[in-house]
């Protein structure tokens, strides 16, 4: 018969001196190894596939982008995710400092600095080939699918025009301020912010899950990008967001140079050419898909967090609307496109779906 104070002895094994160190989880032993994860392997099967593609067309394009495409939006989640792993430990310290030595949590550095490392050696090559493809989509693949996605908006909407309603709803400046400055330039803080913080703060199983949804949800929407090309409403009949965009400049500056990278490609697929954004794909959005991931990956994490995720999806969705860079349809495939993303990342990593 056990004591209520038997489980806070180190346990001693005969002719062993000191306590037992506890055995490390399965997880976070596999994570630790170099045996890769199915996404891993996912990864790499779609970096070499894209290369391939890239390899096969007929102009060429820079290798050096392969690793540097991403660079600045990996360099920034590198600085923040080693800023997050000091800022656990401290707190694990500060927690533990009035425990004994032996009653002090083990230090998670070295596994959360590994799963740092393997983020970034799965995403910033999968990010690279898909901005890669993404700049040579009319090369890959020259028909477009606008009429068709615009036909179903307006199926959805009982024959109604969902850009068309949107450009009528809201009108109010301020509001369109708000989105200009949210949807063009907050966008990328929120990923730059949110990337390392998934990948440091929840439990370990979380993290990883995140991981493998984050990486899935690139990889199929780049491939659903090259089966279904299109521009977006407001290439094909920007008359309807004319009023608009005239109180968005931020909007219109970046649609002004999408728009010509995908312009310059279409007259003269073969010359050369400067590529910034990556031109331009509608559907999915992936804004919508990778804010949904953000949403379903922090629920456990914290409530408030998991809240604001939820607003800034709806928010997201009425902008990819209102500036005319995506149907309505395109908003809700890619919803659903980060809901399935983060479905898979869930059945990989089982042990991310219990409570804690």
């Amino acid at each position: 018969m056990s004591s209520g104070h038997d489980s806070e002895e180190p346990v001693i094994s005969p002719g062993v001196r000191g306590p037992v160190v506890p055995e490390r989880p399965p997880l976070e032993v596999r994570v630790r190894s170099l045996r890769p994860f199915p996404h891993e392997v996912a990864a790499l099967l779609y970096v070499a596939a894209g290369c391939l593609v890239l390899e096969l067309l007929p102009v060429t394009y820079p290798r050096k982008a392969l690793l540097l495409a991403s660079r600045l939006p990996a360099t920034v989640i590198a600085a923040a995710g080693l800023v997050a792993v000091a800022a656990r430990r401290a707190a694990s310290w500060w927690r533990g400092r009035s425990l004994a030595p032996s009653r002090r949590p083990p230090s998670t550095v070295g596994t959360d600095l590994v799963v740092l490392l393997r983020a970034a050696a799965t995403l910033v090559p999968v990010l690279s080939v898909h901005f890669l493809l993404k700049s040579f989509i009319h090369l890959i693949n020259p028909r477009t699918w606008d009429a068709a996605l615009w036909t179903i908006d307006q199926t959805a909407l009982f024959g109604l025009s969902p850009s068309v309603l949107a450009t009528e709803l809201f009108t109010n400046h301020r509001f369109l301020q708000f989105l200009d400055l949210f949807y063009s330039s907050l966008y990328f803080f929120l990923i730059v912010l949110s990337v390392p913080l998934l990948l440091v703060v929840p439990t370990l199983p979380r993290r990883m899950a995140f991981l493998a949804a984050y990486t899935s949800m690139w990889i199929a929407g780049s491939i659903v990008y090259l089966a279904v090309p299109s521009w977006g409403p407001v290439f094909v009949v920007s008359e309807a967001f004319a009023d608009v965009l005239r109180h968005m400049p931020a909007t219109v500056g970046v649609q002004s140079v999408l728009f010509e990278e995908l312009s310059s490609l279409v007259r003269n697929p073969l010359a050369p050419r400067v590529v910034r954004f990556g031109s331009v794909a509608a559907f999915p959005s992936l804004h919508l898909a990778v804010v949904t991931v953000f949403a379903a990956a922090s629920r456990w994490t914290s409530r408030p967090w998991f809240v604001g995720n939820v607003v800034v999806v709806l928010v997201m969705l009425i902008g990819s609307v209102v500036t005319g860079y995506h149907y309505l349809v395109d908003g809700w495939a890619g919803i659903l496109l980060g809901l399935a993303a983060c479905s898979l990342g869930r059945r990989l990593f089982p042990e991310s779906a219990e409570r804690s």
